[in-house]
Protein backbone atom coordinates (compact mmCIF):
# COMPACT_ATOMS: atom_id res chain seq x y z
CA UNK A 1 0.00 0.00 0.00
CA UNK A 2 2.84 2.42 0.80
CA UNK A 3 4.41 1.82 -2.61
CA UNK A 4 1.15 2.56 -4.37
CA UNK A 5 0.61 5.75 -2.35
CA UNK A 6 4.15 6.90 -3.12
CA UNK A 7 3.60 6.29 -6.85
CA UNK A 8 0.35 8.28 -6.84
CA UNK A 9 2.06 11.14 -5.06
CA UNK A 10 4.97 11.04 -7.51
CA UNK A 11 2.62 11.25 -10.51
CA UNK A 12 0.74 14.20 -9.01
CA UNK A 13 4.02 15.96 -8.13
CA UNK A 14 5.53 15.56 -11.60
CA UNK A 15 2.24 16.41 -13.34
CA UNK A 16 2.24 19.77 -11.55
CA UNK A 17 5.77 20.48 -12.80
CA UNK A 18 5.28 19.20 -16.36
CA UNK A 19 1.98 20.97 -16.90
CA UNK A 20 3.11 24.22 -15.26
CA UNK A 21 4.30 25.94 -18.40
CA UNK A 22 1.45 24.71 -20.61
CA UNK A 23 -1.19 25.67 -18.03
CA UNK A 24 0.27 29.15 -17.67
CA UNK A 25 0.27 29.66 -21.44
CA UNK A 26 -3.33 28.46 -21.73
CA UNK A 27 -4.46 30.64 -18.81
CA UNK A 28 -2.68 33.68 -20.27
CA UNK A 29 -4.21 33.13 -23.71
CA UNK A 30 -7.71 32.67 -22.24
CA UNK A 31 -7.40 35.77 -20.03
CA UNK A 32 -6.11 37.85 -22.95
CA UNK A 33 -9.26 37.10 -24.94
CA UNK A 34 -11.44 38.23 -22.03
CA UNK A 35 -9.35 41.38 -21.55
CA UNK A 36 -9.78 42.28 -25.23
CA UNK A 37 -13.52 41.69 -25.09
CA UNK A 38 -13.90 44.03 -22.11
CA UNK A 39 -11.43 46.62 -23.45
CA UNK A 40 -14.18 49.17 -24.10
CA UNK A 41 -15.80 48.75 -20.68
CA UNK A 42 -14.99 51.13 -17.82
CA UNK A 43 -15.81 48.79 -14.95
CA UNK A 44 -16.81 45.15 -15.16
CA UNK A 45 -18.04 43.05 -12.26
CA UNK A 46 -17.58 39.42 -13.24
CA UNK A 47 -17.05 35.94 -11.83
CA UNK A 48 -16.59 32.37 -12.97
CA UNK A 49 -19.72 30.46 -11.91
CA UNK A 50 -19.12 27.14 -13.71
CA UNK A 51 -15.84 25.30 -14.21
CA UNK A 52 -15.75 21.76 -15.65
CA UNK A 53 -12.74 19.57 -16.33
CA UNK A 54 -13.13 17.13 -19.24
CA UNK A 55 -9.42 17.04 -20.09
CA UNK A 56 -8.17 14.03 -18.13
CA UNK A 57 -6.11 16.27 -15.83
CA UNK A 58 -6.20 15.59 -12.10
CA UNK A 59 -8.38 17.77 -9.87
CA UNK A 60 -5.24 19.34 -8.44
CA UNK A 61 -3.85 20.29 -11.87
CA UNK A 62 -7.20 21.56 -13.16
CA UNK A 63 -7.62 23.66 -10.02
CA UNK A 64 -4.16 25.11 -10.62
CA UNK A 65 -5.28 26.25 -14.09
CA UNK A 66 -8.33 27.88 -12.50
CA UNK A 67 -6.11 29.76 -10.04
CA UNK A 68 -3.79 30.93 -12.82
CA UNK A 69 -6.74 32.14 -14.89
CA UNK A 70 -8.27 33.99 -11.93
CA UNK A 71 -4.98 35.72 -11.07
CA UNK A 72 -4.64 36.95 -14.67
CA UNK A 73 -8.24 38.18 -14.80
CA UNK A 74 -7.75 40.04 -11.51
CA UNK A 75 -4.71 41.83 -12.94
CA UNK A 76 -6.93 43.92 -15.28
CA UNK A 77 -7.97 47.16 -13.57
CA UNK A 78 -11.19 47.27 -15.62
CA UNK A 79 -12.36 43.93 -14.24
CA UNK A 80 -13.51 43.73 -10.64
CA UNK A 81 -13.33 39.96 -10.39
CA UNK A 82 -14.90 37.97 -7.54
CA UNK A 83 -13.67 34.44 -6.84
CA UNK A 84 -16.75 32.44 -5.81
CA UNK A 85 -15.23 28.93 -5.88
CA UNK A 86 -15.61 27.10 -2.59
CA UNK A 87 -14.42 23.64 -3.66
CA UNK A 88 -13.18 21.65 -6.65
CA UNK A 89 -13.77 17.91 -6.67
CA UNK A 90 -14.42 15.13 -9.22
CA UNK A 91 -13.75 17.38 -12.23
CA UNK A 92 -16.25 20.07 -11.28
CA UNK A 93 -16.09 23.31 -9.34
CA UNK A 94 -18.53 24.25 -6.59
CA UNK A 95 -19.42 27.93 -6.36
CA UNK A 96 -21.20 30.22 -3.92
CA UNK A 97 -23.99 31.31 -6.26
CA UNK A 98 -25.70 33.32 -3.54
CA UNK A 99 -23.31 36.22 -4.21
CA UNK A 100 -23.96 36.87 -7.92
CA UNK A 101 -26.54 39.66 -7.51
CA UNK A 102 -23.96 42.43 -7.90
CA UNK A 103 -22.26 40.98 -10.98
CA UNK A 104 -22.66 42.19 -14.58
CA UNK A 105 -21.14 39.14 -16.28
CA UNK A 106 -20.99 35.42 -15.52
CA UNK A 107 -18.25 33.20 -16.97
CA UNK A 108 -18.36 29.50 -17.84
CA UNK A 109 -15.02 27.72 -18.33
CA UNK A 110 -14.43 24.18 -19.59
CA UNK A 111 -11.11 22.33 -19.89
CA UNK A 112 -11.00 19.68 -22.63
CA UNK A 113 -8.42 17.54 -24.39
CA UNK A 114 -8.32 17.37 -28.18
CA UNK A 115 -5.91 14.56 -29.05
CA UNK A 116 -2.47 16.18 -28.55
CA UNK A 117 -3.80 19.55 -27.42
CA UNK A 118 -5.20 20.90 -24.17
CA UNK A 119 -8.05 23.35 -24.72
CA UNK A 120 -10.06 25.84 -22.68
CA UNK A 121 -13.49 27.03 -23.76
CA UNK A 122 -14.90 30.18 -22.19
CA UNK A 123 -18.37 31.71 -22.44
CA UNK A 124 -19.40 35.17 -21.15
CA UNK A 125 -23.04 35.72 -20.16
CA UNK A 126 -24.42 39.23 -19.72
CA UNK A 127 -26.95 39.56 -16.90
CA UNK A 128 -28.02 42.92 -18.25
CA UNK A 129 -28.82 41.62 -21.74
CA UNK A 130 -29.77 38.15 -20.46
CA UNK A 131 -27.81 36.38 -23.19
CA UNK A 132 -24.39 35.02 -24.16
CA UNK A 133 -22.25 37.86 -25.51
CA UNK A 134 -18.85 36.23 -26.06
CA UNK A 135 -17.47 32.75 -26.79
CA UNK A 136 -13.82 31.78 -27.20
CA UNK A 137 -11.67 28.66 -27.41
CA UNK A 138 -7.91 28.55 -26.83
CA UNK A 139 -5.56 25.57 -26.85
CA UNK A 140 -1.91 24.60 -26.38
CA UNK A 141 -0.09 21.54 -27.73
CA UNK A 142 0.89 18.83 -25.25
CA UNK A 143 4.52 17.79 -25.14
CA UNK A 144 5.70 14.18 -24.73
CA UNK A 145 5.89 14.44 -20.93
CA UNK A 146 2.37 15.82 -20.65
CA UNK A 147 0.99 13.03 -22.86
CA UNK A 148 2.72 10.41 -20.71
CA UNK A 149 1.15 11.87 -17.57
CA UNK A 150 -2.30 11.72 -19.16
CA UNK A 151 -1.69 8.13 -20.26
CA UNK A 152 -0.73 7.19 -16.69
CA UNK A 153 -3.86 8.89 -15.38
CA UNK A 154 -6.16 7.08 -17.83
CA UNK A 155 -4.65 3.62 -17.98
CA UNK A 156 -2.11 3.25 -15.19
CA UNK A 157 -4.30 2.43 -12.18
CA UNK A 158 -6.05 -0.78 -13.09
CA UNK A 159 -7.91 -1.09 -9.77
CA UNK A 160 -9.51 2.32 -10.29
CA UNK A 161 -10.57 1.64 -13.88
CA UNK A 162 -12.63 -1.08 -15.49
CA UNK A 163 -11.06 -4.51 -15.73
CA UNK A 164 -12.13 -7.94 -17.00
CA UNK A 165 -13.04 -10.32 -14.16
CA UNK A 166 -14.79 -13.13 -16.08
CA UNK A 167 -14.34 -14.76 -19.48
CA UNK A 168 -16.20 -17.82 -20.77
CA UNK A 169 -16.96 -19.52 -24.07
CA UNK A 170 -20.23 -18.48 -25.69
CA UNK A 171 -22.50 -20.16 -28.19
CA UNK A 172 -22.93 -18.49 -31.58
CA UNK A 173 -26.21 -16.62 -31.91
CA UNK A 174 -26.27 -14.99 -28.46
CA UNK A 175 -28.08 -11.64 -28.89
CA UNK A 176 -28.18 -10.10 -25.41
CA UNK A 177 -27.83 -10.74 -21.67
CA UNK A 178 -29.72 -9.36 -18.69
CA UNK A 179 -29.36 -9.95 -14.96
CA UNK A 180 -32.07 -9.49 -12.35
CA UNK A 181 -32.55 -10.24 -8.68
CA UNK A 182 -35.97 -11.86 -8.36
CA UNK A 183 -38.14 -11.38 -5.22
CA UNK A 184 -36.67 -14.54 -3.64
CA UNK A 185 -33.28 -12.79 -3.58
CA UNK A 186 -31.69 -15.06 -6.20
CA UNK A 187 -29.88 -13.58 -9.20
CA UNK A 188 -31.02 -14.86 -12.58
CA UNK A 189 -29.07 -14.51 -15.83
CA UNK A 190 -31.00 -14.42 -19.13
CA UNK A 191 -29.20 -15.45 -22.34
CA UNK A 192 -31.23 -14.41 -25.37
CA UNK A 193 -31.13 -16.51 -28.56
CA UNK A 194 -33.58 -16.09 -31.47
CA UNK A 195 -35.45 -19.27 -30.61
CA UNK A 196 -35.46 -19.06 -26.81
CA UNK A 197 -34.23 -17.36 -23.62
CA UNK A 198 -32.08 -19.55 -21.41
CA UNK A 199 -32.25 -18.83 -17.67
CA UNK A 200 -29.17 -19.45 -15.49
CA UNK A 201 -28.27 -19.12 -11.85
CA UNK A 202 -24.83 -18.88 -10.27
CA UNK A 203 -23.54 -21.95 -8.40
CA UNK A 204 -19.94 -21.90 -7.09
CA UNK A 205 -18.76 -19.41 -9.73
CA UNK A 206 -20.43 -21.45 -12.48
CA UNK A 207 -23.54 -20.50 -14.45
CA UNK A 208 -26.00 -23.40 -14.28
CA UNK A 209 -29.02 -23.47 -16.61
CA UNK A 210 -32.24 -23.89 -14.65
CA UNK A 211 -34.92 -23.31 -17.32
CA UNK A 212 -35.68 -21.73 -20.67
CA UNK A 213 -38.44 -19.60 -22.19
CA UNK A 214 -39.50 -20.65 -25.71
CA UNK A 215 -40.07 -17.77 -28.12
CA UNK A 216 -43.04 -18.00 -30.49
CA UNK A 217 -42.63 -15.27 -33.11
CA UNK A 218 -45.38 -16.13 -35.55
CA UNK A 219 -45.79 -14.28 -38.83
CA UNK A 220 -44.47 -12.20 -40.43
CA UNK A 221 -40.96 -13.52 -39.74
CA UNK A 222 -38.22 -11.75 -41.70
CA UNK A 223 -35.06 -13.41 -43.07
CA UNK A 224 -31.86 -11.69 -41.90
CA UNK A 225 -28.15 -11.87 -42.66
CA UNK A 226 -27.36 -11.44 -38.97
CA UNK A 227 -29.75 -11.79 -36.05
CA UNK A 228 -30.00 -8.72 -33.78
CA UNK A 229 -32.07 -8.35 -30.63
CA UNK A 230 -32.47 -6.78 -27.21
CA UNK A 231 -33.75 -7.85 -23.81
CA UNK A 232 -35.29 -5.57 -21.20
CA UNK A 233 -36.16 -6.28 -17.56
CA UNK A 234 -38.22 -3.85 -15.47
CA UNK A 235 -40.73 -3.66 -12.66
CA UNK A 236 -44.12 -1.92 -12.51
CA UNK A 237 -45.63 -1.76 -9.04
CA UNK A 238 -45.48 -5.36 -7.81
CA UNK A 239 -44.98 -6.93 -11.25
CA UNK A 240 -41.67 -7.90 -12.86
CA UNK A 241 -41.47 -8.09 -16.67
CA UNK A 242 -39.03 -9.41 -19.26
CA UNK A 243 -39.26 -8.39 -22.94
CA UNK A 244 -37.47 -9.72 -26.04
CA UNK A 245 -37.43 -8.12 -29.49
CA UNK A 246 -35.40 -8.54 -32.67
CA UNK A 247 -34.84 -7.49 -36.27
CA UNK A 248 -36.72 -10.55 -37.54
CA UNK A 249 -40.19 -9.80 -36.10
CA UNK A 250 -42.33 -6.63 -35.86
CA UNK A 251 -43.48 -7.56 -32.34
CA UNK A 252 -41.62 -8.05 -29.07
CA UNK A 253 -42.66 -10.73 -26.62
CA UNK A 254 -43.46 -9.93 -22.98
CA UNK A 255 -43.06 -12.31 -20.02
CA UNK A 256 -44.26 -11.73 -16.44
CA UNK A 257 -42.73 -13.21 -13.28
CA UNK A 258 -45.52 -14.84 -11.27
CA UNK A 259 -45.64 -17.69 -8.75
CA UNK A 260 -41.81 -17.97 -8.87
CA UNK A 261 -41.73 -18.55 -12.63
CA UNK A 262 -41.78 -16.65 -15.92
CA UNK A 263 -44.93 -16.86 -18.04
CA UNK A 264 -45.77 -15.54 -21.53
CA UNK A 265 -47.94 -12.46 -20.97
CA UNK A 266 -48.34 -10.16 -23.97
CA UNK A 267 -46.71 -8.57 -27.03
CA UNK A 268 -45.72 -4.99 -27.90
CA UNK A 269 -45.22 -3.31 -31.28
CA UNK A 270 -41.66 -2.07 -30.72
CA UNK A 271 -38.42 -3.21 -29.05
CA UNK A 272 -38.32 -1.99 -25.41
CA UNK A 273 -34.98 -0.69 -24.12
CA UNK A 274 -35.77 0.57 -20.62
CA UNK A 275 -38.49 1.81 -18.30
CA UNK A 276 -37.76 5.52 -17.72
CA UNK A 277 -39.34 8.36 -15.79
CA UNK A 278 -39.85 11.77 -17.46
CA UNK A 279 -41.67 14.58 -15.64
CA UNK A 280 -42.86 12.09 -13.00
CA UNK A 281 -44.47 9.90 -15.68
CA UNK A 282 -43.27 6.36 -16.41
CA UNK A 283 -42.67 5.34 -20.02
CA UNK A 284 -41.49 2.13 -21.62
CA UNK A 285 -38.91 3.52 -24.07
CA UNK A 286 -37.57 1.80 -27.16
CA UNK A 287 -37.51 1.75 -30.95
CA UNK A 288 -38.08 -0.54 -33.96
CA UNK A 289 -35.54 -2.32 -36.12
CA UNK A 290 -35.73 -1.62 -39.82
CA UNK A 291 -37.01 -5.16 -40.31
CA UNK A 292 -34.44 -7.57 -41.64
CA UNK A 293 -31.65 -4.99 -41.09
CA UNK A 294 -29.10 -4.48 -38.32
CA UNK A 295 -30.13 -0.91 -37.43
CA UNK A 296 -33.10 0.92 -35.92
CA UNK A 297 -35.53 3.32 -37.59
CA UNK A 298 -35.46 7.07 -36.97
CA UNK A 299 -37.89 7.10 -34.03
CA UNK A 300 -37.99 6.63 -30.28
CA UNK A 301 -41.26 5.19 -28.96
CA UNK A 302 -42.52 6.10 -25.48
CA UNK A 303 -45.42 4.06 -24.10
CA UNK A 304 -47.14 5.32 -20.95
CA UNK A 305 -47.09 2.67 -18.22
CA UNK A 306 -49.52 3.75 -15.54
CA UNK A 307 -50.33 0.11 -14.79
CA UNK A 308 -49.14 -3.35 -15.76
CA UNK A 309 -51.61 -3.90 -18.62
CA UNK A 310 -49.63 -3.63 -21.87
CA UNK A 311 -52.82 -3.16 -23.87
CA UNK A 312 -53.52 0.23 -22.29
CA UNK A 313 -51.42 3.38 -22.50
CA UNK A 314 -50.61 5.91 -25.19
CA UNK A 315 -47.55 5.67 -27.44
CA UNK A 316 -45.63 8.86 -28.25
CA UNK A 317 -42.95 9.18 -30.92
CA UNK A 318 -39.78 11.26 -31.01
CA UNK A 319 -37.95 11.62 -34.33
CA UNK A 320 -34.19 11.03 -34.29
CA UNK A 321 -31.54 9.82 -36.80
CA UNK A 322 -31.41 6.12 -37.71
CA UNK A 323 -29.03 4.34 -35.37
CA UNK A 324 -27.15 1.15 -34.56
CA UNK A 325 -27.25 1.52 -30.79
CA UNK A 326 -28.98 3.72 -28.23
CA UNK A 327 -29.46 3.71 -24.48
CA UNK A 328 -31.17 5.80 -21.82
CA UNK A 329 -29.05 6.73 -18.80
CA UNK A 330 -31.20 7.08 -15.70
CA UNK A 331 -30.73 7.72 -11.99
CA UNK A 332 -33.23 5.69 -9.95
CA UNK A 333 -35.42 5.53 -13.03
CA UNK A 334 -35.36 9.27 -13.82
CA UNK A 335 -33.98 9.98 -17.30
CA UNK A 336 -30.65 11.85 -17.21
CA UNK A 337 -29.34 11.61 -20.78
CA UNK A 338 -29.55 9.62 -24.03
CA UNK A 339 -26.61 8.13 -25.91
CA UNK A 340 -26.54 6.97 -29.53
CA UNK A 341 -24.33 5.54 -32.27
CA UNK A 342 -25.91 6.64 -35.56
CA UNK A 343 -25.62 4.94 -38.96
CA UNK A 344 -22.50 6.97 -39.75
CA UNK A 345 -20.87 5.43 -36.63
CA UNK A 346 -20.88 8.81 -34.90
CA UNK A 347 -21.59 9.14 -31.20
CA UNK A 348 -24.46 11.51 -30.35
CA UNK A 349 -25.34 12.86 -26.93
CA UNK A 350 -28.89 13.99 -26.03
CA UNK A 351 -30.00 15.74 -22.86
CA UNK A 352 -32.96 14.56 -20.77
CA UNK A 353 -35.26 16.85 -22.79
CA UNK A 354 -34.41 14.75 -25.91
CA UNK A 355 -32.55 17.68 -27.47
CA UNK A 356 -29.22 16.84 -29.10
CA UNK A 357 -26.18 18.44 -27.45
CA UNK A 358 -23.07 16.84 -28.99
CA UNK A 359 -21.98 14.85 -32.04
CA UNK A 360 -18.45 13.41 -32.05
CA UNK A 361 -16.54 13.60 -35.33
CA UNK A 362 -14.44 10.50 -34.59
CA UNK A 363 -16.14 7.24 -35.53
CA UNK A 364 -17.10 4.73 -32.83
CA UNK A 365 -18.29 1.15 -33.00
CA UNK A 366 -21.91 0.05 -33.25
CA UNK A 367 -22.25 -1.01 -29.58
CA UNK A 368 -22.97 1.00 -26.43
CA UNK A 369 -24.81 0.60 -23.13
CA UNK A 370 -25.32 2.64 -19.97
CA UNK A 371 -24.82 1.41 -16.41
CA UNK A 372 -27.58 3.30 -14.61
CA UNK A 373 -26.74 6.99 -14.55
CA UNK A 374 -23.05 6.49 -13.79
CA UNK A 375 -21.14 4.90 -16.68
CA UNK A 376 -21.36 4.44 -20.44
CA UNK A 377 -19.42 1.81 -22.40
CA UNK A 378 -18.83 2.20 -26.17
CA UNK A 379 -16.99 0.01 -28.68
CA UNK A 380 -14.47 1.26 -31.25
CA UNK A 381 -14.75 1.57 -35.03
CA UNK A 382 -12.38 -1.27 -35.89
CA UNK A 383 -12.14 -4.95 -36.72
CA UNK A 384 -9.90 -7.65 -35.34
CA UNK A 385 -8.78 -5.70 -32.27
CA UNK A 386 -11.41 -3.55 -30.59
CA UNK A 387 -11.35 -0.94 -27.81
CA UNK A 388 -13.72 -0.34 -24.93
CA UNK A 389 -14.30 3.32 -24.03
CA UNK A 390 -15.76 4.07 -20.60
CA UNK A 391 -17.43 7.45 -20.09
CA UNK A 392 -18.50 8.88 -16.76
CA UNK A 393 -22.00 10.29 -17.30
CA UNK A 394 -23.16 11.37 -13.84
CA UNK A 395 -25.49 14.39 -13.60
CA UNK A 396 -25.95 14.55 -17.36
CA UNK A 397 -22.22 15.05 -18.03
CA UNK A 398 -19.98 13.06 -20.38
CA UNK A 399 -16.30 12.48 -19.61
CA UNK A 400 -14.05 9.79 -21.15
CA UNK A 401 -12.00 8.46 -18.24
CA UNK A 402 -10.86 4.96 -19.16
CA UNK A 403 -10.22 2.76 -22.19
CA UNK A 404 -8.90 -0.74 -22.75
CA UNK A 405 -7.92 -2.86 -25.75
CA UNK A 406 -9.98 -5.96 -26.47
CA UNK A 407 -8.80 -8.91 -28.55
CA UNK A 408 -11.54 -9.46 -31.13
CA UNK A 409 -14.65 -7.69 -32.42
CA UNK A 410 -17.27 -6.54 -29.90
CA UNK A 411 -20.75 -7.76 -30.92
CA UNK A 412 -22.76 -6.30 -28.04
CA UNK A 413 -22.38 -4.51 -24.69
CA UNK A 414 -25.00 -5.00 -21.97
CA UNK A 415 -25.03 -3.59 -18.44
CA UNK A 416 -25.59 -6.23 -15.78
CA UNK A 417 -24.13 -8.08 -12.83
CA UNK A 418 -21.68 -10.78 -11.94
CA UNK A 419 -22.60 -11.99 -8.47
CA UNK A 420 -23.53 -8.70 -6.76
CA UNK A 421 -21.10 -6.51 -8.70
CA UNK A 422 -22.36 -4.08 -11.33
CA UNK A 423 -20.61 -3.83 -14.69
CA UNK A 424 -20.84 -4.65 -18.40
CA UNK A 425 -21.25 -7.94 -20.28
CA UNK A 426 -19.27 -7.94 -23.55
CA UNK A 427 -19.70 -10.51 -26.34
CA UNK A 428 -16.57 -10.81 -28.49
CA UNK A 429 -15.93 -12.57 -31.80
CA UNK A 430 -12.36 -13.72 -32.44
CA UNK A 431 -11.12 -15.05 -35.76
CA UNK A 432 -7.83 -16.97 -35.71
CA UNK A 433 -6.76 -18.57 -38.99
CA UNK A 434 -9.75 -20.72 -39.95
CA UNK A 435 -11.28 -20.81 -36.49
CA UNK A 436 -13.98 -18.43 -35.22
CA UNK A 437 -14.73 -18.31 -31.51
CA UNK A 438 -17.26 -16.38 -29.39
CA UNK A 439 -16.39 -15.28 -25.86
CA UNK A 440 -18.39 -13.62 -23.12
CA UNK A 441 -16.60 -11.26 -20.74
CA UNK A 442 -17.70 -9.29 -17.70
CA UNK A 443 -16.01 -5.97 -16.91
CA UNK A 444 -16.42 -4.10 -13.68
CA UNK A 445 -14.89 -1.07 -12.03
CA UNK A 446 -12.60 -1.77 -9.10
CA UNK A 447 -14.36 0.59 -6.70
CA UNK A 448 -17.90 0.26 -8.11
CA UNK A 449 -20.50 -0.12 -5.39
CA UNK A 450 -22.34 -3.38 -4.99
CA UNK A 451 -25.59 -1.47 -4.53
CA UNK A 452 -27.61 -1.03 -7.73
CA UNK A 453 -30.17 1.80 -7.38
CA UNK A 454 -32.25 0.38 -10.24
CA UNK A 455 -32.34 -3.09 -8.66
CA UNK A 456 -33.23 -1.61 -5.27
CA UNK A 457 -36.09 0.25 -6.93
CA UNK A 458 -37.34 -2.93 -8.62
CA UNK A 459 -37.25 -4.86 -5.35
CA UNK A 460 -39.16 -2.03 -3.68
Amino acid sequence: MKKKTFFCGLVVFWSGIIFGQGLDQLAASSAKGVHEFFSRENLVRASIVTFDNFSGLSDMTAHKFYQLLVSKLESDARIRFTDLMINFNQNRGEFNLGNVSGLNYLLYVKLIRNREKLGAGLVVFSKTLDKIVYVQYKEVRLNAGEKRILTIRELGFRSLGFSKVVEMDARQGLLDIKTIQVPSGEYQYFFYYPERIEVFKLDNNQLVKVSFLPLQWGRPYYPVLEFEGKLSVFGIKENLFLTAGGNFSPRSQVFRYQNDQWEAFSTIEFVPFRLIQVNQQYYLAGSKYDLGKNYFVNKIFLKTMENSDFKDGKIFEKKIPEFYALDFASDKGTLMSIHMIDRKYQYRFFASDFEERTTEKNKRGSCLNALGGNWLAISDYSRGTDTLFFYKIENGSRNLVYQNRVSGEILFISAGRWKSFRGFWILIKRVQKNDTGFYLEFWRKGEESRVDPEAEKLRG
